[in-house]
Protein backbone atom coordinates (compact mmCIF):
# COMPACT_ATOMS: atom_id res chain seq x y z
CA UNK A 1 0.00 0.00 0.00
CA UNK A 2 2.44 2.94 1.25
CA UNK A 3 6.34 2.57 0.37
CA UNK A 4 8.43 2.51 3.28
CA UNK A 5 9.72 5.81 2.22
CA UNK A 6 6.40 7.42 2.69
CA UNK A 7 5.64 5.97 5.79
CA UNK A 8 9.13 7.27 6.94
CA UNK A 9 7.88 10.75 5.88
CA UNK A 10 4.41 10.87 6.90
CA UNK A 11 5.72 9.23 10.28
CA UNK A 12 8.81 12.40 10.14
CA UNK A 13 5.97 14.73 9.24
CA UNK A 14 3.40 13.68 12.47
CA UNK A 15 6.77 13.47 14.70
CA UNK A 16 7.79 16.74 14.08
CA UNK A 17 3.39 18.01 14.15
CA UNK A 18 3.04 15.96 17.53
CA UNK A 19 6.42 18.31 18.88
CA UNK A 20 6.00 21.36 16.93
CA UNK A 21 2.18 21.89 17.70
CA UNK A 22 1.04 19.66 20.71
CA UNK A 23 4.33 19.41 22.39
CA UNK A 24 3.96 23.82 23.06
CA UNK A 25 0.51 23.33 23.93
CA UNK A 26 0.17 20.91 26.33
CA UNK A 27 3.62 22.90 27.97
CA UNK A 28 1.52 26.12 28.14
CA UNK A 29 -1.32 24.05 29.93
CA UNK A 30 0.92 22.35 32.38
CA UNK A 31 2.47 25.69 33.19
CA UNK A 32 -0.98 27.74 33.86
CA UNK A 33 -1.33 25.22 37.21
CA UNK A 34 -1.05 27.68 39.48
CA UNK A 35 -3.41 29.79 37.92
CA UNK A 36 -5.69 27.01 37.91
CA UNK A 37 -5.46 26.66 41.45
CA UNK A 38 -5.81 30.08 42.26
CA UNK A 39 -8.89 30.23 40.30
CA UNK A 40 -10.50 27.01 42.21
CA UNK A 41 -9.63 28.58 45.45
CA UNK A 42 -11.71 31.95 44.05
CA UNK A 43 -14.26 29.77 42.93
CA UNK A 44 -14.41 28.63 46.72
CA UNK A 45 -14.41 31.88 48.10
CA UNK A 46 -17.21 32.95 46.13
CA UNK A 47 -19.26 29.91 46.68
CA UNK A 48 -18.91 30.20 50.49
CA UNK A 49 -19.76 34.28 50.08
CA UNK A 50 -22.58 32.93 47.78
CA UNK A 51 -23.89 30.20 50.47
CA UNK A 52 -24.22 33.67 53.18
CA UNK A 53 -25.63 35.87 50.51
CA UNK A 54 -28.73 36.13 52.59
CA UNK A 55 -26.73 36.95 55.21
CA UNK A 56 -25.03 39.46 53.94
CA UNK A 57 -27.73 40.91 52.48
CA UNK A 58 -29.39 41.44 55.89
CA UNK A 59 -26.20 43.27 57.60
CA UNK A 60 -26.12 45.65 54.58
CA UNK A 61 -29.90 45.86 54.80
CA UNK A 62 -29.29 46.71 58.49
CA UNK A 63 -26.86 49.97 57.66
CA UNK A 64 -28.38 53.49 57.73
CA UNK A 65 -28.54 54.64 54.05
CA UNK A 66 -27.48 57.97 54.92
CA UNK A 67 -24.37 56.38 56.41
CA UNK A 68 -24.05 53.91 53.62
CA UNK A 69 -23.88 57.28 50.97
CA UNK A 70 -21.18 58.59 53.17
CA UNK A 71 -19.37 55.72 52.90
CA UNK A 72 -19.67 55.68 49.28
CA UNK A 73 -18.24 58.94 48.88
CA UNK A 74 -15.27 58.73 50.72
CA UNK A 75 -13.96 55.30 48.82
CA UNK A 76 -13.06 57.20 45.51
CA UNK A 77 -11.63 59.91 47.86
CA UNK A 78 -8.94 57.66 49.62
CA UNK A 79 -5.78 57.60 47.95
CA UNK A 80 -4.49 53.86 47.33
CA UNK A 81 -0.88 55.09 48.65
CA UNK A 82 1.07 57.96 50.22
CA UNK A 83 1.84 60.31 47.37
CA UNK A 84 4.19 62.60 49.30
CA UNK A 85 4.78 64.32 46.10
CA UNK A 86 1.19 65.31 44.85
CA UNK A 87 0.31 66.18 48.81
CA UNK A 88 3.79 69.12 48.22
CA UNK A 89 1.32 69.69 45.56
CA UNK A 90 -1.99 70.23 46.80
CA UNK A 91 -0.63 72.35 49.35
CA UNK A 92 1.37 73.98 47.30
CA UNK A 93 -1.64 75.02 45.18
CA UNK A 94 -4.18 75.93 47.94
CA UNK A 95 -1.43 77.99 49.38
CA UNK A 96 -1.13 79.96 46.13
CA UNK A 97 -4.80 80.55 45.68
CA UNK A 98 -4.76 81.90 49.07
CA UNK A 99 -1.90 83.98 49.31
CA UNK A 100 -0.47 82.08 51.95
CA UNK A 101 3.61 81.14 52.24
CA UNK A 102 4.71 77.58 53.14
CA UNK A 103 7.73 77.33 55.15
CA UNK A 104 8.02 73.77 56.24
CA UNK A 105 6.20 70.82 55.58
CA UNK A 106 6.78 67.62 56.87
CA UNK A 107 5.27 64.28 56.15
CA UNK A 108 5.55 61.27 59.49
CA UNK A 109 4.15 58.15 57.69
CA UNK A 110 2.98 56.23 61.52
CA UNK A 111 4.79 53.63 62.26
CA UNK A 112 4.17 49.93 61.90
CA UNK A 113 2.62 49.48 65.58
CA UNK A 114 0.11 52.29 64.31
CA UNK A 115 -0.69 50.77 61.04
CA UNK A 116 -1.46 47.64 62.62
CA UNK A 117 -4.38 48.90 64.70
CA UNK A 118 -5.73 50.58 61.66
CA UNK A 119 -5.96 47.21 59.55
CA UNK A 120 -9.39 46.24 60.65
CA UNK A 121 -10.14 49.78 58.61
CA UNK A 122 -8.13 49.43 56.16
CA UNK A 123 -6.78 52.98 56.03
CA UNK A 124 -3.30 53.33 57.29
CA UNK A 125 -2.39 57.43 58.87
CA UNK A 126 0.11 59.43 58.22
CA UNK A 127 0.37 63.13 60.10
CA UNK A 128 1.26 66.10 58.43
CA UNK A 129 3.09 69.25 59.91
CA UNK A 130 2.70 72.35 58.19
CA UNK A 131 3.76 75.57 59.25
CA UNK A 132 3.51 79.31 57.25
CA UNK A 133 2.43 82.58 57.33
CA UNK A 134 0.15 85.35 56.09
CA UNK A 135 -2.43 87.90 56.78
CA UNK A 136 -5.58 86.50 58.83
CA UNK A 137 -7.56 86.31 55.65
CA UNK A 138 -4.99 84.21 53.79
CA UNK A 139 -5.14 81.81 56.79
CA UNK A 140 -8.37 81.73 56.70
CA UNK A 141 -8.63 81.17 52.59
CA UNK A 142 -5.53 78.23 53.56
CA UNK A 143 -7.71 76.69 56.11
CA UNK A 144 -10.83 76.69 54.30
CA UNK A 145 -8.83 75.27 51.40
CA UNK A 146 -7.92 72.05 53.08
CA UNK A 147 -11.75 71.54 54.45
CA UNK A 148 -12.88 71.83 51.02
CA UNK A 149 -10.48 69.36 49.34
CA UNK A 150 -11.22 66.17 48.03
CA UNK A 151 -8.32 64.52 50.24
CA UNK A 152 -9.06 63.43 53.27
CA UNK A 153 -7.19 65.79 55.85
CA UNK A 154 -8.35 65.84 59.46
CA UNK A 155 -7.32 68.59 61.25
CA UNK A 156 -5.53 67.52 64.58
CA UNK A 157 -3.68 70.95 65.73
CA UNK A 158 -4.11 74.35 64.53
CA UNK A 159 -1.91 77.35 66.05
CA UNK A 160 -2.09 81.03 65.05
CA UNK A 161 1.07 83.88 66.41
CA UNK A 162 1.30 87.06 65.52
CA UNK A 163 4.41 87.48 63.20
CA UNK A 164 4.67 91.34 62.02
CA UNK A 165 2.38 93.90 61.50
CA UNK A 166 -0.75 92.20 59.80
CA UNK A 167 0.91 89.23 59.53
CA UNK A 168 0.40 85.93 61.76
CA UNK A 169 2.53 82.62 61.66
CA UNK A 170 0.45 78.94 61.35
CA UNK A 171 1.31 76.33 62.48
CA UNK A 172 -1.36 72.67 61.89
CA UNK A 173 -1.11 69.25 62.44
CA UNK A 174 -2.87 67.29 60.03
CA UNK A 175 -3.77 63.38 59.12
CA UNK A 176 -4.52 62.07 56.18
CA UNK A 177 -5.62 58.33 55.26
CA UNK A 178 -4.37 55.95 52.55
CA UNK A 179 -5.38 52.64 52.10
Amino acid sequence: MFSSSTLSILFAIGFTAFFLGVLPLWDAISNNRPLVNDTASLLTELQGLQERKDELVKIYNSVPQDNIRKLEAVIPATPTSLDIPFLYVLFGSIAGESNFHIDTITVTPRSSTDKFSRQASGLQETAISLSGFGSYDSIKAFLQGIEGNLRLLEVQNVSIAPREKDQFTLVVVLKTFHQ
